[in-house]
């Protein structure tokens, strides 16, 4: 897991003094099957300013690492697979609807024939890897009642993120082999909107 730090300047406090925002950037490779993981973000300090509004963003990349279908019977046949994913996000502010749900198809491909030889000729299909999801999900977080959840002092927000995906292959007819992966890329973008404690005074 990668964590970046930034503290870039933009807008107007209380007082004319200048906002900020605190935000953290981390990536995280999920493997096939259905997978959950923790992702930490320090809280805010109360004793440094405060927080105006608490924003995460969310970029999935779902891939299909290897699809191979191939034919063994004596005719001729069509192929296809299914690509199926849910991911879900639960955590402070994060509102029931910041989920994502895909379930997408590929093919028909034509597959001759057997022709006796394992993993090669026209009776074989082979693909990947190949990006077929690429979702943005966002929650943006500015009721004060909730924003106090993320102060603290040594303490982190936990959100726990969790992706169920599967990828199925299908040859029309007789005996087949089919071989699917999926793996994904999920980059978490968290930031606090901030005002320095002299703002305040």
């Amino acid at each position: 897991m990668l964590l970046y730090y930034s503290k870039p300047v933009y807008s107007q406090c209380p007082n004319g003094q200048a906002a900020g925002t605190t935000a953290f950037d981390t990536t995280i490779a999920f493997g096939a099957g259905i997978v959950s993981t923790q992702v930490k973000f320090p809280k805010f300090d109360p004793q440094t300013g405060m927080v105006t509004c608490v924003k995460l963003c969310v970029t999935i990349k779902g891939i299909i690492d290897t699809v191979a279908l191939e034919n063994y019977s004596s005719a001729a046949q069509n192929a296809s697979y299914t690509y199926t994913r849910n991911d879900t996000i639960t955590g402070p502010g994060i509102p029931s609807y910041l989920t994502s749900n895909a379930n997408l198809g590929f093919g028909p491909f034509a597959l001759s024939a057997t022709n006796g030889v394992p993993g090669s000729g026209p009776d074989f299909f082979s693909v990947g890897p190949d990006t077929v999801l690429t979702r943005v999900l966002c929650s943006n977080i500015s009721d004060s009642a909730t924003i106090a959840q993320f102060y603290g002092v040594n303490d982190s927000v936990i959100y726990n993120y969790a992706i169920d995906a599967n990828a199925v292959g299908v040859v029309t007819g007789g005996s087949y082999f089919s071989f699917v992966l999926s793996s994904a890329l999920v980059n978490f973008h968290f930031s606090y909107c901030t005002c320095p404690s002299s703002s305040l005074l």
